[in-house]
């Protein structure tokens, strides 16, 4: 691309609020503020919650499984294990199937967490969505799947369904 031709859309970075990475940050960051702000009744984090939904979702993990479905880097992950191991939300146990792997499982007092939060957790995703029509959602959903593969990213979402092993999400 010359210095002349134009960026593509989202692409300035000299208008800020035209910049695509800039803006999809200030949604992240202002869907983990709100959504920590509904959990803190429940004291309850943004990443405690996203460790008891991929172990509730997918089952039993081990750490590098974790790491990849929550993105929480790894020394922070396993210090929230530990701490979630203390609250008796999670156990750490050796795999049946190989006994060099620890997977980290909910326990009855996790599930019932879960299962607690689970209508604010899905309240939290209506919010940033409403007022967007089912066309509008579905075309969102395609945008960011897309945005995720030219991420070259390993979690892609499997629209409802389809089945789609070993995708891990």
């Amino acid at each position: 691309m010359s210095n002349d031709s134009p960026l593509p859309h989202g692409a300035d970075i000299s208008e800020l609020e035209q910049y695509l990475p800039y803006l999809l940050h200030l949604v992240t960051a202002s869907l983990n503020s709100r959504f920590l702000e509904r959990l803190r009744p429940y004291g309850v984090t943004v990443q405690r919650w996203r460790v008891l939904m991929v172990i509730m979702n997918k089952g039993p993990r081990n750490i590098s499984e974790l790491i990849k479905l929550t993105l929480i880097p790894q020394s922070a992950l396993s210090r929230l294990i530990d701490q979630m191991e203390r609250d008796s939300l999670v156990r750490r146990r050796i795999s049946e199937i190989d006994t060099r792997v620890v997977q980290v499982e909910l326990t009855d007092h996790g599930r019932q967490i879960y299962h607690t939060l689970a209508p604010t957790a899905s309240l939290h995703a209506h919010d940033m969505i409403e007022g967007l029509t089912l066309l509008e959602i579905d075309n969102l959903f395609l945008t960011l799947d897309k945005i995720l593969a030219n991420l070259g990213a390993t979690v892609v979402r499997t629209p409802k369904g389809q089945s789609n092993a070993g995708s891990g999400t």
